[in-house]
């Protein structure tokens, strides 16, 4: 048994060190949790979905694909640029917001379901089966993770922030960072190193 867990724990460390890499281009890192974007530009003309590659002083990169996600490996073609003075508005999402979300809402609406019926509800007697506190709280918990899981589905995929730029240097100065942080390839996320 001892030596099963050593290899468990001597395992997870190593899948921890895999995902501790640092990937630089450039002097950009590679940030993994980069985001979906959606732009507008001035004239009406809307971009839809694309990956926001990476951001400078004064434009943004898209990389127009039905990806999700990638690597920083991936093989792509020259990335879009868009110079602030183009942009009406630029809208990103987190990559599977909806796991997230499922994974929270259904952890969340189990708890609850338990502690409602753990402060309200005696033991229940029926014709077919007799539960006891203990199971009735697990079948409670288990209703209140299915609603969860649904609303946290819900809230999570429509959970995209937006950006007024309008051609305006001074509000594409002010989100820049914000962008950056979302950005596949950015200034902003410095990794953690491991000792």
């Amino acid at each position: 048994m001892k030596t099963a867990f050593q290899s468990i724990l001597i395992f997870m460390i190593s899948l921890l060190e895999g995902n501790a890499q640092v990937v630089i281009s450039d002097g950009l890192y590679f940030n993994p949790a980069g985001r979906q974007v959606w732009v507008t530009k001035i004239g009406g003309e809307k971009i839809d979905r694309a990956l926001l590659w990476k951001v400078s002083k004064d434009s943004i990169f898209i990389l127009p694909s039905a990806r999700k996600t990638v690597t920083p490996y991936y093989s792509l073609p020259e990335p879009l640029r868009f110079h602030y003075s183009e942009i009406e508005r630029i809208t990103t999402l987190k990559n599977r917001p909806g796991i997230t979300g499922l994974w929270l809402g259904a952890f969340t609406g189990f708890i609850t379901g338990v502690i409602i019926n753990s402060a309200t509800y005696p033991e229940v007697e029926s014709t077919w089966v007799i539960l006891d506190k203990g199971d009735m709280d697990i079948v409670l918990g288990l209703i209140g993770a299915v609603v969860g899981a649904g609303g946290g589905i819900a809230v999570a995929t429509v959970a995209k922030k937006n950006w007024e730029i309008t051609g305006s240097k001074n509000k594409y100065d002010n989100v820049i960072l914000d962008l950056d942080k979302r950005a596949y390839w950015n200034r902003s996320t410095r990794p953690k190193r491991i000792k």
